[in-house]
């Protein structure tokens, strides 16, 4: 399923559980079609897929969200991992995926010289870049406070958990997830 966000199904939506006989409680209901197929691009370590569809669905209690999302069903290999679709077809757009590199003393240091006081932190490198991404929980934060940079060069500060980054033409972003949410950060 492509997640598009909220929903606002009928009270006479018919649910069905997904996986009727496991312990993940996810529905769907039917939701109205679009009267164009949507074409979205899906990214992630199994490459660039484009799919298009007219055939909408509700997605409701999922582990990310116990609120109905709209959202649009895709038919992919079972073994297939995309992380991403972005709107349109990008048949150039490229995966950049993660390592985690163990934070140090110095990390700790360079965090709180950023304002930043923690007792524990993560350290994520985007693979085939120079960039970074240096992550700890701040008290009194949305969420985890993530410092990207490139090489010791501090590009910016944004909320959420690097998942990865993708390529977009001569635009890369890196990916940050919070509460389900991805959000594409431009450096």
């Amino acid at each position: 399923f492509i997640l598009f966000g909220s929903g606002s199904p009928s009270d006479k939506a018919t649910w069905t559980r997904l996986w009727p006989s496991s312990f993940d409680n996810t529905r769907i209901a039917d939701a109205p079609d679009t009267t164009r197929p949507v074409t979205m691009t899906l990214i992630g370590p199994s490459g660039t897929r484009v799919v298009s569809s007219k055939d909408r669905t509700f997605v409701a209690d999922s582990f990310r969200s116990r609120q109905a999302q709209l959202s649009m069903e895709v038919g992919i290999d079972e073994d297939a991992q995309f992380s991403v679709a972005v709107m349109g077809s990008q048949r150039d757009a490229k995966w950049l995926g993660t390592s985690d590199v163990p934070a140090t003393k110095q990390t700790l240091a360079w965090l709180k010289g950023q304002g930043v006081t923690t007792e524990s932190a993560s350290v994520t490198k985007i693979q085939g870049t120079k960039l970074r991404v240096i992550s700890a929980y701040q008290f009194g934060a949305p969420g985890m406070t993530s410092f990207i940079l490139d090489g010791t060069t501090t590009l910016t500060t944004a909320f959420g958990n690097p998942i990865g980054a993708i390529d977009l033409g001569a635009k890369r972003y890196v990916l940050l997830e919070q509460d389900g949410v991805i959000t594409p950060v431009a450096v």
